[in-house]
């Protein structure tokens, strides 16, 4: 089985956008740490 933490690393967090189909999408924000998820949830909510 894949080790699903071997794209993360620490203070890092990763986002993509993901197209469900039928016009929908979906946004994944997923950090190494709870902390790095929450920080680039911040980053994304305060960019315009």
């Amino acid at each position: 089985m894949d080790n699903c933490a071997e794209e993360f690393s620490p203070k890092k967090a990763i986002l993509k956008l993901y197209d469900t189909g039928a016009g929908n999408e979906a946004l994944l924000i997923a950090g190494d740490q709870p902390m790095d998820t929450r920080a680039a949830a911040r980053v994304l909510q305060t960019s315009q």
